[in-house]
């Protein structure tokens, strides 16, 4: 099955990263560009009634599949209304949709390409489609062209709603224009333990940007973790270089942070360092928000070799810590939230039993 075979092979793109010093540190871990699109003969999304949402869905399905933007061989469709909890947790873990969609009573879904070489199409999520690809650094015109590219297709099926003078018009009314939104995920601890972060996350407001946590968005973010958002109604190549600018801004003064918490405060780090090992290796009940929060801490003591561990080993067991991932190694979907804690701990001590630091 190719949705079975999809979700095996993809893993986050925030998790990709193997190599971190503290000259060239792992601050800007992904980052995805996407175009938001309605149809212009439907409501937007909030007052859309559930028949025209399932409607949506059946045109960009009808759409996409009538331009051949996917080969019959490659092409992976996920409708959510129908698919299992589990799918939709994948999805959201893998960093394909957001955390806002699901378990929603409405038709919504993806269309993804086997191989991942063309870009991801989104239905019903906040707007209609979104048309997302993520994005290596330096790449971001060619993306952007492929993406435009697979817009004008569908395009010429669909009749978007369009304004002579606002551009393409979207949920939200400021980010109308382009349509486009670029996401970057990135990791601050330096400026989290400094307590710079407040300083920093308005300086982003400043610059038309928001954040929110990577996997908890109306709370603090878990392990410094944020995906930082730009969309504002800007045109596509301001929105691009001012992406860039923001990216090397908090690479400038997460790197400095790091450096001065290890010249300052070295005995204090590495403390925090092997509190976060023991407590790995020996916890008994390890939720999600904690994980990432120790994450966090062995990241930065594999950078500065204050943890002998690659951050291409942390990576690993790391995204085998997500929820979906530990029910589907324990074969019980109806596993309580107190269990998998319990399990995610269990498997932390068995995964670290014979690491001695």
């Amino acid at each position: 099955m190719k949705e079975a075979k999809y979700l095996v092979k993809t893993h986050p793109k925030w998790l990709e990263i193997e190599k971190s010093t503290p000259n060239k540190p792992a601050v800007v871990l992904s980052q995805k560009i996407g175009l938001s699109r309605n149809i212009k003969k439907y409501p937007f999304l909030d007052t859309s009634t559930n028949l025209e949402k399932e409607a949506i869905y059946s045109d960009v399905s009808a759409a996409v599949k009538k331009s051949n933007i996917y080969t019959e061989e490659r092409i992976v469709e996920m409708n959510l209304l129908t698919s299992s909890n589990m799918v939709e947790m994948l999805l959201f873990e893998k960093d394909i949709i957001p955390v806002q969609v699901m378990s929603c009573d409405w038709t919504r879904g993806v269309f993804a390409d086997m191989t991942d070489v063309l870009p991801t199409i989104l239905v019903n999520m906040k707007n209609h489609l979104n048309i997302v690809s993520f994005c290596d650094k330096g790449k971001e015109e060619s993306t952007l062209a492929k993406l435009n590219e697979i817009d004008n297709i569908l395009g010429e099926e669909l009749l978007y709603a369009y304004d002579s003078r606002l551009g393409f018009l979207t949920a939200k009314p400021e980010e109308c224009g382009s349509g486009l939104f670029m996401e970057t995920i990135v990791h601050i601890p330096g400026l989290v333990l400094t307590e710079e972060i407040g300083e920093t996350l308005n300086g982003l407001s400043v610059m038309g940007a928001r954040a929110e946590g990577l996997f908890n968005e109306k709370f603090d973010a878990w392990g410094a973790f944020f995906k930082i958002i730009l969309g504002n109604g800007l045109d596509e190549k301001e929105i691009v270089e001012k992406t860039k600018e923001i990216q090397n801004a908090l690479i400038v003064a997460e790197t400095k942070a790091r450096k001065r918490l290890f010249k300052e405060a070295k005995l204090v780090m590495e403390d925090k360092i092997y509190r976060s090992f023991a407590m790995m290796k020996y916890a008994r009940i390890m939720p999600l928000s904690q994980l990432f929060n120790f994450l966090s801490i062995l990241r930065l003591g594999s950078e500065y070799k204050a943890f002998p561990a690659s951050l291409r080993m942390l990576n690993v067991i790391f995204e085998r810590g997500f929820t979906a991932n530990l029910i589907l190694s324990l074969g019980n979907p109806d596993t309580s939230p107190g269990d998998i804690d319990e399990e995610r701990a269990k498997m932390y001590r068995s995964l670290l039993k014979d690491i001695e630091v």
